[in-house]
């Protein structure tokens, strides 16, 4: 399974093709209420009436929702678009040098890494220590502030004493 191009994950890699087909464009525009209201406010349930209006309040003129679509069509699938395709593959072949620490938040359910993907990264990434925060799905800093914060702090007190710098 390659976790960059999201071949196990139909439920994401499906809405994520979409924008790449041409003449989606005006129906995107047209489908961003729904994913303010769905993705990223449907992730945030706890949030109050006013604090879901500072969310939406950079989307209520349509020209501005264009960014969303941006966003949208620069998600590499099946390779597409290639310059974001060939950064995110560098990437991930970085992940593999030893020498450097890495870090894996890891929250239930998650929205993109589950458990399958997260048995992957294990499975792939050399030198990875994988911490779970707790529950959240798509916005962890949002939905598990505190034990993101934690967690960071306290790997980065033990890596350093594990890994002085060179």
């Amino acid at each position: 399974m390659d976790p960059v191009l999201g071949d196990r994950r139909p439920r994401v890699r499906k809405p994520v093709q979409e924008p790449q087909r041409p003449g989606l464009r005006q129906r995107i525009r047209r489908a961003i209420e729904p994913f303010i209201e769905e993705i990223l406010l449907g992730s945030l349930p706890h949030l109050t009436t006013e604090e879901q209006d500072v969310y939406r309040a950079p989307f209520t003129d349509p020209a501005r929702r264009t960014s969303i679509l941006t966003l949208a069509q620069q998600v590499p699938v099946a390779g597409t678009p290639t310059d974001m395709s060939g950064v995110l593959h560098t990437l991930a072949k970085g992940l593999s040098d030893p020498q450097l620490p890495k870090l894996l938040l890891a929250a239930h359910p998650g929205a993109v890494i589950d458990d399958d993907v997260r048995g992957w990264i294990a499975s792939h990434v050399a030198h990875l220590t994988t911490v779970e925060i707790g529950s959240a799905s798509h916005f962890v800093p949002e939905e598990q502030p505190d034990a993101l914060a934690d967690a960071l702090l306290g790997w980065l007190t033990t890596t350093a004493d594990r890994n002085p710098p060179r």
